[in-house]
């Protein structure tokens, strides 16, 4: 069995390798990433892109939508960023989402152009949060048949967990 004299040796010989702390996942997460769950969403979003002739279109919006919360180490307070881009780089304009109640326009200063900021009661997305973005994202997406991959956070989907496909035509 190899030790700890081994496994240091090893470490010098291979300097490229390093050690990584693994990030804790919710039991949901993990269950959202069982194969049949995956093999399913492949399924269904290849239905979508063939149904829709969007194959080989990158124009198209295929890219995810990233919700990330980030702590102000200033103040402790959560502020999340809805971003989305696509296949070619294209992007929607931030979504950024602060915790308070009224909406505080100076946020806004050296934001990129067309930013669109929120006050949620915790800095948090809430179901009326994401309705709001999905209007704004409205405004700004490539024209014509879309396809937005969500995660399945709880606010993005009334149908529970796991990431969820929707289809976006250009009267929507």
């Amino acid at each position: 069995m190899a030790g700890q004299d081994w496994f240091h040796r090893f470490m010098q010989r291979n300097k490229k390798l390093t050690i990584r702390k693994p990030e804790g996942l919710t039991k949901a997460r993990i269950d959202g990433m069982k194969k049949e769950k995956v093999t399913y969403f492949f399924n269904t979003l290849e239905t979508v892109v063939d149904n829709n002739n969007l194959r080989g279109r990158p124009e198209s919006q295929k890219g995810a939508k990233d919700v990330v919360s980030m702590t102000s180490v200033e103040r402790g307070e959560n502020v999340t960023v809805l971003a989305c881009i696509n296949a070619t780089g294209q992007y929607i304009p931030p979504y950024v989402i602060f915790k308070g109640v009224r909406k505080r326009y100076d946020l806004l200063l050296g934001m990129p152009p067309g930013t669109e900021v929120a006050m949620t009661e915790k800095g948090w997305v809430t179901e009326e949060a994401f309705k709001l973005w999905l209007q704004h994202f409205n405004r700004y997406r490539t024209p014509g048949k879309v396809i937005l991959i969500l995660d399945g956070h709880a606010s993005h989907t009334t149908r529970g967990n796991g990431p969820h496909i929707c289809e976006l035509c250009a009267d929507t």
